[in-house]
């Protein structure tokens, strides 16, 4: 990263401290807070702002789960950030938040129940008519 840029940054960042981003980390699953530069950085090396967990189409129905928004709850440094979300998306291009999480792991447990629950019942004999 140009040195100028890094600079203008982390002046916006000490302007602004509150403002503390999130990326995943070295494993790629963990969430980590950075500053405006870790930020950029992380950007251009995954190439975008969220990390798919899970993608599946059930029927009608595309189930989502991502890795997302790295300044999500940066305004509150008590709070867990829950920067996971799984979105459901119809066929009428309604979209649906369904859960957020805090872990790489919540989010693919949660990914894995809303797909069961989409997921029609084997349907059950009812036995042989006499």
């Amino acid at each position: 990263m140009d040195y100028d840029l890094r600079r203008h940054l982390e002046a916006i960042s000490s302007r602004f401290p509150r403002i503390t981003p999130w990326i995943l980390g070295e494993d790629g699953r963990t969430p980590v807070k950075t500053d405006l530069a870790g930020f950029i950085e992380w950007v251009e090396k995954v190439g975008g702002i969220s990390i798919q967990v899970g993608l599946d189409d059930i029927g009608d129905k595309t189930v989502s789960t991502v890795f997302f928004d790295g300044f999500s709850m940066a305004g509150d440094p008590n709070r867990s950030p829950k920067l996971f979300e799984t979105l459901i998306c119809d066929a009428d291009g309604e979209v649906h938040v369904e859960r957020r999480y805090s872990t790489w792991e919540e989010a693919e447990q949660g990914h894995a129940e809303i797909l069961s629950e989409l997921r029609p019942e084997p349907a059950t004999p009812r036995g042989s008519l006499p």
